[in-house]
């Protein structure tokens, strides 16, 4: 009900007291006609309310951000008095909290469609649908609400992914770089065969060569190749809403092409995500992509640690690692050194800097990492993904 109802229900009272007062026919004429008015306009717009049909297709629920996705929605009802429009309530995919209103007028016990194009701004796991159906009656005597809460379609907006130089962690000497070159693991023969010429004569089996009177070599297993680390800042920003999700989309961005570049050339990737619900990916080659896709679109920045405490943890675990990639939106002075810890260590360093800011303190730390060998980039969140430079 509106205002628009109490006024009429008064002029309805008023009416029906001149025509009580006086006995003219007329005030009794006018009287009736403006209460059907008010039970009419009440049955419809009841009727139509708990008798629509609200239906909604999409052509796929997995999307990337920035990409807008058409829904089709169907409305139906079974009322044959008039009503004035429908409105429809949509939970969207923005954040939990966003909502958008559409109008429309569908006739009697026709199925009314229209189209709506979905924008999907941020990544994340989202339940899209109808919260709520509004109905007013031709006169605008009555609005009436009814919470639909069907919020059935489960869209997923997946991080965009760019394409970067990989960390190339098959050259060097020093370090776990020099694992990548060792082709084989001589602490695990697996076979032995017959000798080729350039074989090493260290790995002559000379029992079995004496026994068989040819020369026999041993096989050894393919040594594992380096693995790339990627350590994300998953701790919670101090901003506003709408930078926080700026910047947790730029930073699983770049964190996806990170991976894809690594698993494309060959090198294992492993990335342990320090939310509040901590977790560990990791993959060997390509096919294992979809892995680190799905953990960086549903993953959360609410960690509770402390990123230096997360850095100084993974230090302590890097005897099979050849590269460390950092991503973070806080340059301090113990992120710089941890990365020149690494540095130092044998491995090869890139660090990501996720910020639209050019503080003199923090561009400092950057030229120092530059400087002892760090690959550095500062990344800004306000930036079309399809403009960005990552490549360091």
């Amino acid at each position: 009900m509106n205002r628009r109802w109490l006024i009429f229900l008064l002029a309805l009272t008023t009416v029906l007291l001149a025509a009580l007062s006086t006995g003219s026919m007329f005030y009794y004429v006018v009287s009736v006609t403006m209460a059907v008015m008010l039970l009419l306009s009440f049955l419809s717009a009841v009727i139509t309310l708990y008798s629509a049909q609200i239906g909604f297709q999409m052509p796929t629920v997995t999307v990337r951000r920035t990409e807008s996705l058409p829904m089709q929605i169907s409305v139906r009802h079974r009322c044959p008095l008039p009503v004035a429009a429908l409105y429809l309530t949509l939970s969207l995919p923005e954040d939990s909290s966003t909502v958008d209103e559409l109008v429309i007028s569908p006739r009697p016990f026709f199925t009314t469609s229209l189209k709506y194009m979905l924008k999907c701004p941020h990544r994340g796991v989202y339940q899209v649908g109808v919260d709520t159906l509004w109905v007013s009656d031709v006169f605008g005597l009555f609005t009436l609400r009814r919470v639909i809460d069907d919020r059935s379609i489960v869209l997923t907006v997946q991080p965009n992914v760019d394409e970067i130089t990989a960390l190339d962690l098959a050259s060097g000497e020093n370090g776990p770089e020099s694992m990548a070159r060792n082709t084989d693991d001589m602490a695990s023969p697996s076979a032995v065969r017959a000798y080729v010429e350039g074989d090493s004569l260290k790995k002559v089996h000379w029992k079995l060569t004496m026994r068989k009177r040819e020369l026999i070599v041993r096989q050894y297993e393919e040594a594992a190749r380096p693995d790339t680390l990627i350590m994300m800042d998953c701790g919670l920003m101090n901003t506003t809403r709408e930078m926080a999700l700026d910047v947790e989309d730029t930073m699983c961005e770049v964190a996806a092409a990170v991976a894809l570049s690594q698993l494309r050339a060959g090198f294992p990737v492993r990335m342990p995500l320090s939310s509040k619900n901590p977790m560990d990916v990791s993959g060997q080659s390509l096919a294992d992509f979809g892995r680190f896709l799905t953990a960086l679109t549903e993953g959360r920045f609410d960690g509770e640690n402390p990123f230096e405490s997360v850095l100084e943890l993974e230090t302590r675990r890097l005897s099979r690692s050849g590269g460390a990639v950092i991503i973070t939106q806080r340059m301090s002075t113990q992120i710089s050194d941890m990365a020149l810890r690494m540095k130092r260590n044998g491995l090869k360093v890139r660090l990501y800097w996720i910020s639209d800011s050019q503080r003199a303190e923090a561009m400092g730390m950057l030229m120092r990492l530059s400087g002892m060998g760090v690959s550095v980039k500062r990344v800004s969140p306000l930036c079309d993904w399809k403009e960005r430079n990552l490549a360091s």
